[in-house]
């Protein structure tokens, strides 16, 4: 799973909402008044795309804490190759696989993985077991100097056999049905190995921190200019189909006012920020311009760091999950996109994914009066500013979003008024996406965090991954016993219906302790010059860029 920050935000990787999704559950409504979707045709050979990125991002490795966000997937997916790659209907398709990997045997639980013969990096080394073998041993837990944006899976492999050099046969301590999930975006081995001979772990770390090494897909990374650009070219030592255009530059314009401006005048020709009232209005007039939206498995979601002096308390957290006025925000910022838009009720499932149930039916209305009566429950007192008080100390509380996202500065200023009515002092202390989640939600430097999960269709691993008290994406630090023993009888239920209903058993857990606030299901904004084709969106972490190697400009 993967944070969505989008200039605007793991990977955060960071997610896991759509295992089970009927054929277009995420699709939405297409607004494509400025121009038809230039779907196939006459193409004419080579050229260029740029892209207005909504961030940049600090590192290469996308599978670390500090690294783990679309912006940086976004990049990686076309530059390093994975097991599978998730196509816009959640079918999965093998990508370094020669066919689908391998339940070899029931008991114990074994997964076998063939890599094709042909898959290689382009400086000629062969794409083999070796890099499946690091991406293990640095991810499955047992060290915990490695960072790992989600141990999910890993952590259960109880051995690991490099069968030849195109062979690895896993053996689990339990059955793992999202072991499908494994394997994404796999780092170069041999550059790690060589960077960081005597410290595998610093080098997975940080050895590829500014130059990802080598590459395995249609694309390599070019010329960055740090806060700038970043240049994709045409990978010609590919060895699956060569991409079709020359380059895609990634020009980073974390101001989403300026996106439409720069797609009007031809500074970029593609935009996916986060949707903006104003931009979506004002794109669907540009001549030569498609757009949609699309409604997928990403939710937005407030965090709640359990490891501060206020927020660990319980009564802290309802007061602020009766104080949100989530319908308010809902009606306000989501509604003008699309009337499907509505508050999640569901930290596990999405309303379009088959097996959602809508719980914390306490918090599903504002209630002032509950959430002042929880606080002087709890002894806190209204002071003479009016903000609640105890010990001395003024319950004051900061609220972190990615700095330049219109939509969710504006969003930030509804939660801060709402919760002035319950006596919480909120605090708007936003900073830039890489800062966010490059820092300060890895380490912990946060209240409350306000950002979304980008969705992939493994939801129990993507659970996993979020609320497991051992997982590094668990940024705020919840922990319960019982919810990380039904994560762990879910990644190990292969009955479709008896693992939905686990994990409707963990939300319900999860609103009575309250680790974090759903707020609603995301839409996704793609617009893009008609000039290009084969353009189309993919509402999981893969974006639109889930076929780049088949973009291709009109003849």
């Amino acid at each position: 799973m993967r944070i969505h920050g989008k200039g605007n935000v793991a990977r955060l990787f960071l997610t896991l909402l759509c295992v089970a999704l009927v054929a277009g559950a995420c699709g939405g409504d297409d607004n494509n008044e400025g121009g038809e979707a230039a779907q196939g045709g006459a193409e004419k050979p080579g050229g260029t795309l740029v892209f207005g990125a909504d961030q940049d991002f600090a590192g290469y490795n996308v599978n670390t804490v500090p690294d783990n966000s679309l912006a940086a997937g976004q990049i990686m997916k076309q530059v390093w190759s994975g097991a599978y790659r998730v196509k816009p209907d959640f079918s999965l398709e093998p990508d370094v696989l020669a066919g689908e990997a391998t339940v070899t045997s029931e008991d114990p639980f074994t997964v076998e993985w063939k890599i094709k013969p042909e898959a290689s990096w382009d400086d000629g080394t062969p794409l083999s077991s070796d890099d499946f073998e690091l991406y293990w041993q640095m991810c499955n837990g047992k060290n915990e100097a490695a960072s790992c944006a989600s141990t999910t899976g890993f952590d259960l492999i109880a051995k690991l056999d490099k069968v030849d050099g195109k062979t690895v046969r896993a053996e689990f301590a339990q059955p793992f049905s999202d072991y499908k999930s494994l394997f994404d975006d796999i780092p170069p081995s041999h550059i790690i190995k060589q960077r960081s001979p005597d410290d595998l772990v610093k080098g997975w770390n940080t050895a590829l921190n500014e130059d990802p090494g080598a590459s395995s897909g249609p694309f390599k990374v070019g010329e960055r200019v740090k806060g700038a650009s970043l240049k994709l070219v045409r990978n010609e030592k590919y060895w699956g189909t060569k991409a079709k255009l020359d380059e895609i530059i990634f020009r980073f314009l974390p101001e989403s006012t300026t996106q439409p401006d720069a797609l009007r005048n031809n500074e970029v020709n593609l935009i996916y920020p986060q949707p903006q009232l104003d931009q979506v209005e004002t794109v669907k007039a540009f001549p030569g311009v498609h757009s949609e939206i699309n409604f997928g498995p990403t939710f937005e979601h407030l965090t709640l760091n359990t490891k501060n002096e206020f927020l660990a308390d319980k009564a802290v957290r309802q007061a602020i999950a009766y104080g949100v006025d989530r319908a308010a925000i809902v009606a306000r910022l989501m509604k003008p996109f699309s009337d499907k838009a509505s508050q999640l009720d569901n930290r596990l499932l999405v309303s379009t994914q088959k097996g959602y149930e809508a719980h914390g039916q306490e918090y599903a209305e504002v209630n002032v009066a509950k959430a002042i009566s929880v606080l002087e429950g709890a002894g806190f007192k209204k002071g003479a500013t009016g903000i609640m008080e105890k010990g001395g100390k003024k319950l004051s509380l900061r609220l972190s979003t990615t700095a330049g996202n219109k939509l969710r500065e504006q969003q930030g200023v509804l939660v801060q008024a709402q919760l002035k009515e319950v006596g919480i002092d909120i605090r708007i202390d936003n900073a830039p996406a890489e800062a966010l989640f490059g820092e300060r939600l890895p380490s912990g430097n946060f209240d409350i965090a306000n950002f979304a999960w980008v969705g992939t269709p493994f939801p129990a691993a993507g659970g996993y991954q979020l609320y497991s008290a051992a997982s590094g994406s668990n940024f705020g630090k919840y922990s319960n016993k019982t919810v990380d023993q039904k994560l762990l009888a879910a990644l190990a239920e292969t009955d479709e219906v008896t693992r939905l209903g686990l994990l409707n058993e963990i939300d319900k857990i999860m609103w009575e302790d309250l680790p974090n606030i759903p707020l609603y299901q995301k839409p996704t904004f793609l617009a893009y010059n008609t000039k290009y084709v084969n353009i189309s969106d993919n509402t999981t972490e893969e974006s639109p860029f889930w076929n780049s190697e088949t973009w291709a400009l009109k003849a």
